[in-house]
């Protein structure tokens, strides 16, 4: 189960520092329930580009519980996803993730479930 969190939590780490100019920023997480979190971030990349974005909520033991995507946004947008978990999952991560292409992921943040 997700811990409930009507605040947006912000404090999201660079899992590596980002290498090209696609970056997300920006980003929160709301959990409006146990189940439900609703990521969103700014897109930023060259001019006239287009991005994906996916996020999702994983732990180490059992992967990713659940995952959203959009693609083809054009970069400088904000995006939002909603990610739904099971009623039982232990999550330790939420992540999300640009990508210049499909799977060519140019930065991605993290936030550990404490």
């Amino acid at each position: 189960m997700l811990p409930i969190s009507t605040s947006p939590i912000t404090d999201f780490k660079n899992s590596f520092e980002p290498s090209t100019s696609y970056q997300l920023s920006d980003v929160r997480l709301t959990i409006p329930d146990g189940e439900t979190g609703v990521f969103k971030a700014t897109t930023h990349g060259p001019p006239n580009a287009t991005a994906w974005v996916r996020a999702w909520i994983s732990n180490e033991e059992n992967g990713a519980f659940g995952e959203a995507q959009v693609s083809n946004i054009p970069v400088g947008s904000e995006v939002e996803l909603i990610v739904k978990v099971p009623a039982d999952a232990n999550p330790e991560l939420a992540c999300i993730r640009i990508e210049s292409e499909q799977f060519a992921t140019k930065h991605t943040l993290h936030h550990t479930f404490k």
